[in-house]
């Protein structure tokens, strides 16, 4: 047994601890105490012994047994065994979930294992599992009667399936062997009459055999639960299955029949045939009689033998075999026959019906048919003929349709009846006999008339029938809707299929006209209504019914259509438009040839109708008018007093004097009054449409207007003429009086103060200053002139015009009166000026037809002229012997009331800063343009123009411009030798490596400028910065160099050197065989080299190198054999060279307009590093221009190819796996290196990759923004449209926009011509007031000066003045526009009053010239006078020179001097303001 853990066991029993602690403290007896408490412990664990067992599943529920350890164990007795488990395994040896035993392992040797919870000690047992029971018999004993004793015998009482069930398998059965024995009691043994012993036995899946003995009393059937059969009868069609042969003779089955029967506990027991073990016998025998064909009736007498109760049971059954029902056969077809023209008979053949069948013979097959024979109308006559079997019968019939029926009789006299009917055809139609010409005249009240079909005819006949029926039609509607039928079918059948059926698609349209277009009359309505009638005459004797108009309407033809062509009347009728043409003209067309339709019993006639009226229309015209010409009553109305006089107004006294408080005008209130009523007034408005009536038809009216007027008073008279559709006609005329009456009413143009008259006759004009307005004048005959008296006079005014206005009405006026009285006040409010109230310039005519009035207008001028236009055409220098150069400056200006020729000009000019002086013979001009124009030495001059207008404003402007020179200078130079110096690279005084540095100066052999100016830079290229060159190991041998030389005015010119490069030191060979140099350079794909590349050399050990300005790298002392990896990473200043310029070439390149054209620019607009060029690209990198992002996503700031790579596909890089590494297998010598260096996002190679600064393409041109001048109050939300004065071939731009947020905040943008929307602007430092702004398109674009570009809207905070709370400048993203050259400009802002630039508002200007080699003039633009602080810095923000000063609104200029700076390359400088901050680029040359 395995040793208890003592520790944990005696734990468990709480006693040890203090036990154990008691015995670590004696020193005697402790091994006694120990050995007598591990004695008792170790006679409380259970004995652990289990045995093998065999386990058996037959006597367990389901066959499943749960394995206990009492099964096992031999001992479970002992203390300590009450926490025993166990653990089942099967044969395989795997674990069992449960230790449960069920079928699936009969047959396995199971492993248990019992299990010591309390000190988990185990033991094993092998279980060998068995089934020992078969299957479920359950063996019963029982009673039955003896008839059953089959079904026991089979087993179908107990197993009907034929199979028993397992404990083991309940879903499945086993089959069953079943035998039986039957021993039969003697006959004296009254209830039973034997004993059945039946034996079962079956076998399981596992072998395993179960049997079991059913015991079976067989009881006797009582004698009086026996039965007899019911009688029965049988149709004789099915008596050969009834048939069956016994003991030789042919008898009606009694399995059919039925047999005698005993009926015990509910269960039929039959008792035929003859059953051995119940000793029952029963026996039947027939008699037969014959009844009619094949029927029979059979007396079939039963007996039933009892043996053993010596006893027989009799009874009688009845069987019929009868023939109850007709025959059968075909239905019989109608009969269709032709009758002859001569006699009207047709001979008709009947057919021997089809298909006949009965159980008996048949007897007679018969025809009849009931008709009306010629002659005996009224009287049926039948026709009636026994046929010969297969034969068939003919006679003659009139023409019509008749009733038939086929008779046919079996030998039980059961009759089938087979109706039909005879359809003898009359297929000559009618001869039609109709009038050829019918006059009506329609009713005078009604102006209606109808005309019945039947009044056409004109002895129309029929050869065979007496009767016949009329029907009538417009040609018109017969015509068209043949035609609508015949185009619609041709679309809906097609034209073959039209033309193959053509026939009966004219039978159908037929049909359709006979039932929907025919009736049993004609309606006109109106003499215009003539047409022709198409009469059809038909035949009516196939109709069976006579026309009853309380059984069938009031259409007699729509009796004769129903019952012509019945149920395809119908269907035809309902076809009322060819939309509802479907399946149903089909149908109709299918159906329209059967025999049973004559489509013969009609013809037709023409008859022309002529409609007549003779009754004229009657006119009744309304009394002439009499009207005053402004709609005010003529006669004895309200309105009568039509003149201005003492009893129109009582407030009017006489024409003298005046009434009213202004001096040239009266009061009459009632002539005012008449003004409501006062409209313009249309004589023929007046004209009323006289009364007409006629009797009948329709009517045309036509009138004329004749007008008589003398240009005052005039008449108009209007004639009617009423015509009807018969052309009957009459007329009636009325006239209009029109009176005239002169009350006009005229609003006379104000008094005028002009601050600007330039042209008299244009901006004095009426046009300009005001002409009158005049009302009321509705028919007045008016004439309008004015006179000007011009003053010129010297106080408060350069001018003043008296202009007097006349007005006449010529139809009132009196030329020959001496006076004419004042005119009405029409209203007090409206007075000359303030300066003179007390004339009214709102007048109204008196009635005199003449008015005057006196406009006084005063010219006033204080504003000076503006300029419009500066041209600056300076020539530089390039005469060495004179040194001069030309210059023209010309200065355009316009003044808003002098003409041009009245502007003049002083022209002053200064030199170099000196004092201003006259340009002999250019000093006075006058025009609109002055110039100055002459040779100039080379230097700095400033034009100074002033222009005044006429009334002595004046206006002045500086324009500063510099003669340069433009002559090269002249290039000295010689070749050179050098050798490289050994240079220790690693610092461990062992040199590793030849270099030199060879500047441009060294070539110099004494080069020169003209004109005094001296040479400032000596260079290996135009670039000034390019001073020197680094020449090592690789450069030994020739070099072919070209020496730049430059002026101080950047004239540059250039000579050809030799460098002859040699190792005369031994620089180049390395005394270390076992070591190699790793160098190289890392350069842009201008080969610019790129500084601050982190190249990092895998494998060595050693420490990165960050490159200098020249890109260049060098790990010394490399073990050769080595293996290396370079890799070359800079992640630093993402925003350098990234412009808005960089979106206008990638948006181009990604619509196709423009591709980018090298491999390593593809590979910069890759912006988020997915292998390809999406839009995608061009969200990122506007994110980061707007500053919303402050790097790149998913890409590093630059990225790195090794130079010597060859793309496969250089249009699309992107799809190829290039190196951004250099892996070096194994060094075996000195090795260079080189990679270019590619900045992600910059694809127009703007970016600056060291420290040396470079240029870009820009003009000095800015886009100049605008805005509206406007001020707000707090609350209120403020939309600013911004527009541009110059938005011209413009690609896109960039800026910062910079507003008050103490009283603005930002409200959101909405596009205009442009489409700006939020994802064009950077919303970082709204907070701060800063909203940053980038848009570009693939294409160049231009717009006007009042087209909206965008509109951005803001909230105010507070009170303000728009222009003086937001500005333009590059304080987070530069401010610059590119054009379609790719040109960079500034960005400005200005302001707008009126549609002008009200001032330029604050704007830098770029310098001027830019680059410059001595100095430069800086102009900049004050919306007021104000401080200014003017900073120039270096790239790394470096303070350089600061100008401070006090200057005034409008336009300053600043020189800067290059010696004042002592630098080089390019600066930034910024202006600011206590509102505003600009910065522009500058480029310094040597």
């Amino acid at each position: 047994m395995r040793k208890t853990n003592s520790l944990k066991y005696r734990t468990a029993i709480g006693e040890f601890v203090p036990i154990v602690s008691k015995l670590r403290a004696l020193a005697t007896g402790t091994l006694l105490l120990l050995l007598a408490f591990a004695g008792q412990v170790q006679a409380q664990e259970c004995p652990m012994g289990c045995t093998n067992i065999n386990l058996s599943l037959d006597t367990m529920k389901n066959g499943t047994v749960t394995v206990t350890p009492a099964m096992i164990m031999a001992d479970m007795t002992a203390n300590g065994c009450d926490d025993l488990s166990v653990v089942l395994y099967d044969q395989f040896n795997r674990k069992l979930d449960r230790p449960d035993v069920n079928c699936n392992y009969i047959g396995q040797l199971m492993t248990a294992v019992v299990i010591d919870g309390n000190t988990q000690n185990k033991c094993w047992s092998n279980i060998r599992v068995e089934d020992k029971a078969g299957p479920n018999l359950g063996c019963v004993v029982d009673t039955v009667y003896c008839t059953e004793l089959p079904l026991i015998e089979a087993g179908l009482d107990r197993f009907p399936s034929g199979m028993a069930m397992d404990n083991c398998d309940p879903l499945t059965g086993y089959p069953v062997i079943i035998s039986m024995d039957y021993t039969e009691y003697p006959c004296d043994s009254v209830r039973f009459a034997g004993i059945a012993i039946r034996r079962i036995v079956a076998r399981d899946r596992w072998g395993t055999v179960a049997d079991c003995n059913d015991t079976f009393y067989v009881e006797r059937v009582p004698l009086d639960s026996i039965v007899c059969p019911a009688d029965t009868m049988y149709e004789c069609y099915a008596a050969d299955t009834l048939y069956t042969t016994i003991d030789g003779k042919k008898v009606i089955n009694p399995d059919f029949s039925g047999v005698p029967s005993a009926i015990v506990d509910g269960d039929t027991i039959p008792l035929y045939p003859n059953g051995t073990i119940c000793k029952l016998y029963g026996s039947f025998n027939d008699h037969e009689w014959e009844i009619c064909g094949n029927g029979k009736k059979i007396r079939r007498t039963w007996e039933i033998v009892d043996w053993c109760r010596d006893t027989v049971i009799t009874c009688v059954q009845w069987i019929k075999i009868m023939d109850t029902l007709p025959p059968t056969a075909d239905a019989y077809n109608d009969v269709v026959a032709t009758a002859l023209p001569h006699d009207c008979q047709g001979k008709v053949v009947f057919p021997y019906p089809t298909k006949i069948e009965d159980c008996s013979a048949i007897k007679s097959v018969r025809v009849e048919v009931e008709y009306s024979a010629p002659g005996h109308q009224g009287t049926p006559s039948i026709f009636s003929e026994v046929f010969t079997p297969g034969v068939a019968v003919q006679t003659y019939l009139p023409a019509g349709w008749f009733e038939g029926t086929i008779y046919i009789t079996d030998a039980c006299e059961q009759t089938l009846e087979l109706p039909f009917r005879v359809h003898v055809l009359d297929e000559t139609p009618p001869i039609p006999v109709c009038d050829e010409i019918t006059q009506t005249t329609l009713d005078p009240n009604s102006c209606w008339a109808r005309i019945y079909a039947t009044t056409f005819d004109d002895g129309s006949h029929d050869n065979c029938c007496p009767t016949l029926h009329f029907s009538a039609a417009r040609m018109s509607d017969v015509t068209e809707a043949r035609n609508y039928w015949e185009t619609n079918l041709k679309t809906i059948f097609g034209l073959n299929n039209y033309n193959r059926y053509y026939t009966e698609i004219q039978k159908f349209i037929n049909v359709w006209l006979d039932c929907n277009v025919f009736g049993d009359y004609v309606e006109f309505s109106g003499c215009a209504d003539d047409d022709q009638v198409v009469t059809r005459v038909y035949s009516t004797c196939h109709i069976e019914r006579v026309y009853d108009p309380h059984l069938y309407g009031s259409s007699e033809q729509k009796f004769y259509c129903n019952f012509t062509y019945n149920g395809y009347a119908k269907l035809v009728d309902s076809l009322k438009t060819a939309d509802q043409v479907g399946s149903a003209i089909i149908d109709a067309i299918e159906h329209i040839g059967d025999p049973e339709f004559s489509w013969n019993y009609y013809s037709e006639c023409m008859t022309q109708v002529l409609v007549d009226d003779k009754v004229p229309p009657v006119c009744l015209p309304h009394e002439d008018v009499t009207v005053y010409c402004d709609g005010v009553t003529y006669g004895n109305g309200n309105n009568q007093y039509a003149e201005c006089n003492s009893q129109a107004s009582p407030d009017f006294a006489f024409h003298l004097g005046s009434n009213s408080a202004f001096d040239n005008c009266d009061t009459c209130k009632y002539w005012l009054k008449l003004d409501d009523v006062d409209i313009l007034v249309d004589p023929y408005s007046y004209f009323s449409r006289p009364n007409i009536k006629e009797n009948c038809s329709d009517y045309t009216v036509d009138s004329t207007t004749v007008d008589y007027d003398d240009n005052c008073n005039s008449y108009s008279e209007r004639t009617w003429v009423i015509t009807d559709n018969c052309g009957n006609s009459t007329t009636c005329s009325q006239r209009v009086y029109i009176k005239h009456r002169s009350d006009f009413e005229v609003i006379f143009p104000k008094d005028t103060i002009l601050t600007c008259i330039q042209n008299m006759q244009i901006d004095a004009s009426p046009e300009r200053l005001g002409e009158p307005i005049i009302s009321d004048d509705d028919c007045e005959q008016l004439g309008v002139r004015y006179v000007d008296e011009e003053y010129q006079i010297v106080a408060g005014a350069c001018l003043k015009l008296l202009r007097t206005w006349t007005i006449i009405d010529w139809c009132a006026y009196n030329p020959d009166a001496d006076y004419h009285g004042l005119d009405i006040c029409a209203s007090e409010n409206m007075i000359a000026s303030a300066s003179r109230p007390q004339i009214n310039r709102n007048l109204k005519d008196n009635g005199d037809g003449y008015m005057t009035y006196t406009q006084v207008i005063k010219l006033i001028n204080t504003t000076p002229p503006s300029f419009t236009d500066t041209t600056i055409n300076v020539v530089c220098a390039s005469d060495a012997n004179t040194c001069e150069g030309s210059a023209t400056i010309s200065m355009s200006a316009s003044d808003d009331c002098s003409l041009a020729g009245d502007l003049k000009w002083t022209v002053l000019l200064s030199y170099e800063g000196g004092p201003e002086a006259r340009v002999p013979g250019q000093d006075v001009q006058f025009g609109s343009t002055a110039t100055l124009t002459d040779d100039y030495a080379v230097g700095a001059y400033v034009a100074h123009f002033i222009v005044s207008d006429r009334c002595g404003n004046q206006a002045e402007a500086y324009i500063p411009f510099y003669v340069g020179l433009c002559k090269k200078p002249t290039p000295y130079c010689h070749d050179l030798i050098i050798t490289l110096m050994p240079v220790d690279t690693n610092k461990d005084n062992d040199p590793d490596l030849g270099m030199i540095r060879v500047w441009a100066s060294d070539f110099d052999a004494g080069s020169y400028g003209y004109c005094g100016q001296d040479i400032v830079a000596l260079s290996f290229s135009s670039d000034t910065t390019d001073t020197y060159r680094d020449f090592d190991c690789r450069s030994i041998g020739q070099q072919q160099l070209d020496m730049w030389v430059t002026d101080e005015y950047g004239n540059q010119d250039f000579c050809t050197v030799t460098l002859d490069v040699q190792d005369n030191m031994g620089a180049c060979t390395s005394p270390d065989n076992a070591n190699g140099n790793i160098a190289g350079r890392v350069v842009t794909e201008t080969q610019e080299g790129v500084a601050q590349v982190n190249v990092q050399l895998k494998g060595a050990g050693s420490n990165p190198i960050n490159t200098g300005v020249e890109g260049m790298f060098n790990f010394g002392t490399m073990p050769l054999g080595g293996k290396y990896s370079l890799v070359p990473g800079k992640n630093i200043n993402p925003v350098n060279g990234i412009s808005t310029l960089d979106l206008v070439y990638i948006q181009k390149h990604i619509l196709g307009y423009e591709k980018l054209n090298s491999p390593y620019k593809i590979i910069a607009a890759d912006i988020d590093h997915n292998g390809s060029i999406t839009a995608s690209d061009l969200v990122q990198l506007r994110r980061l221009i707007l500053g919303v992002d402050d790097n790149f996503k998913s890409n590093t700031s630059w990225r790195f190819i090794s130079s010597n790579y060859t793309f496969q596909n250089p249009e699309n890089p992107l799809g190829e796996q290039f190196p951004e590494s250099y892996d070096i297998s194994s060094l075996s010598n000195n090795m260079v290196v080189n990679f270019i260096g590619i900045k992600v996002g910059d694809v127009n190679g703007s970016n600056s990759p060291n420290e040396l600064q470079k240029t870009e393409i820009r003009t000095n041109e800015s886009l100049t923004l605008t805005m509206p001048q406007m001020t707000y109050k707090a609350n209120d939300v403020i939309e600013v449209p911004v527009t541009a004065e110059n938005f011209n071939n413009i690609d896109g731009y960039q800026f910062t926009l910079e507003f008050n947020n103490s009283e603005l905040s930002y409200a959101g943008v909405q596009p205009g011509v442009l489409n700006v929307t939020a994802a064009n602007i950077g919303l970082n430092q709204v907070g701060k007031g800063i909203i940053t702004t980038s848009w570009n398109e693939a294409e160049s674009v231009s717009y006007g000066k009042n087209d909206v570009l965008f509109t951005i809207a803001f909230r105010a905070l507070g009170n303000g003045d728009l222009e003086e709370a937001i500005q333009v400048n590059s304080k987070v993203t530069a401010a610059e526009a590119y054009n379609t050259w790719a040109e960079v400009q500034g960005v400005d802002l200005a302001f707008k009053a009126n549609g002008a630039i009200a001032s330029n508002g604050f704007a830098l200007y770029q310098n001027n010239p830019n680059p410059f080699n001595s100095n430069t003039v800086i102009g900049f633009n004050l919306p007021e006078a104000s401080s200014a602080t003017l900073k120039i810095m270096d790239v790394t923000g470096k303070l350089i020179k600061q100008v401070d000063g006090e200057f005034v609104k409008g336009l300053n200029q600043i020189t800067i001097n290059k010696t004042d700076l002592q630098a080089s390359g390019i600066l930034y400088y910024q202006l600011e303001t206590g509102k505003f901050t600009a910065t522009r680029k500058m480029i310094i040359v040597e």
